[in-house]
C-alpha cells in the first residue's frame, strides 16, 4: 500500500511551471527549390508574449505575436515581415496539456490553424490563388489583397508580395528549470502569393519543413512585460 500511494502521488504531482507571463521563441526551418539557386534553407523566427493560466478545467495559454523575422542562405534577397502584418495577427487562446514523462513532465500545446490574409468561410475552405478570389481579405488594412511581405532585392529594390496562408503547428517539449524546450511539428502549411508588385516574384515555390531543426523555447518573463519590453 505504501508503494501504491507513492506512485499515485507521483502521477498527480503538479507540473513545475508557474502561471504567469512567458515568451515563446520559435524557429521554423524550411527548404525551398529556387530557380537558378537550387535548394534554399530559410529560418523563420518569431517571438510571442504568452500568458499561462489554469482554472478548474486545466491549463490554458493565450499568446500574442510580437515579431517575426526571416533569414535564408541564398543571399539573393532580404525578406521583411512588416510590423503591420504582425499586429494584424489575432491573439490565440487554447488548452495546454502536461503529461508525466519519466521523472518530469512533457508540455503539449495545439493552438489550432492560423489563417493569414483570407477568410476560410468566404473562400469555401479553399486557399485562394488570385487576388480577386472569394475570401481574400486586406489583412493589414493597407489597401492591398492578402498579407504584405516585403523583399529587398538588389536588382529590383523593394518588391511587395501579397500572400495568403494557412498554418497549423503543434508544440511538444520537456519542462525543465521552469522553462520548456522542444520541437515544433508542422501539421499543415500552405501559402499562395496571390499578387506582387513585380510579376517575377509571384511563383509559389515547392517548400518542405526541416522538422529536426524546427524548435521552440518557452521561458518566463517579469510580470507586466509587453511585446515592446521583450529584448
Amino acid at each position: 500500500m505504501i508503494a501504491l500511494l507513492a506512485l499515485t502521488a507521483l502521477a498527480t504531482a503538479e507540473p513545475i511551471l508557474e502561471p504567469g507571463l512567458y515568451r515563446l521563441d520559435t524557429v521554423l526551418v524550411t527548404e525551398s527549390k529556387v530557380p537558378f539557386h537550387g535548394r534554399v534553407r530559410a529560418w523563420n523566427t518569431s517571438t510571442a508574449l504568452v500568458r499561462l493560466d489554469r482554472d478548474g478545467t486545466g491549463w490554458r495559454q493565450e499568446q500574442r505575436l510580437c515579431r517575426v523575422g526571416v533569414t535564408d542562405d541564398s543571399r539573393v534577397a532580404e525578406t521583411v515581415i512588416p510590423q503591420a502584418f504582425v499586429d494584424a495577427t489575432p491573439v490565440q487562446a487554447f488548452p495546454v496539456r502536461f503529461v508525466a514523462e519519466g521523472d518530469g513532465w512533457r508540455y503539449i500545446a495545439d493552438p489550432g490553424p492560423l489563417d493569414v490574409g483570407w477568410d476560410p468561410v468566404a473562400a469555401g475552405g479553399v486557399l485562394p490563388s488570385e487576388p480577386d478570389d472569394p475570401g481574400v481579405v486586406d489583412w493589414e488594412g493597407d489597401g492591398t489583397p492578402g498579407a504584405t511581405v516585403q523583399l529587398d532585392v538588389p536588382v529590383f529594390r523593394r518588391v511587395d508580395l501579397y500572400v495568403v496562408q494557412r498554418g497549423h503547428s503543434v508544440f511538444s517539449g520537456t519542462v525543465r528549470d521552469g522553462m520548456v524546450h522542444g520541437l515544433v511539428e508542422v501539421v499543415h502549411l500552405e501559402q499562395h502569393t496571390v499578387d506582387a508588385t513585380n510579376g517575377w516574384f509571384e511563383a509559389n515555390l515547392p517548400t518542405e519543413i526541416v522538422a529536426a531543426d524546427s524548435t521552440f523555447r518557452l521561458a518566463p518573463v517579469p510580470p507586466g512585460s509587453t511585446c515592446a519590453s521583450l529584448p
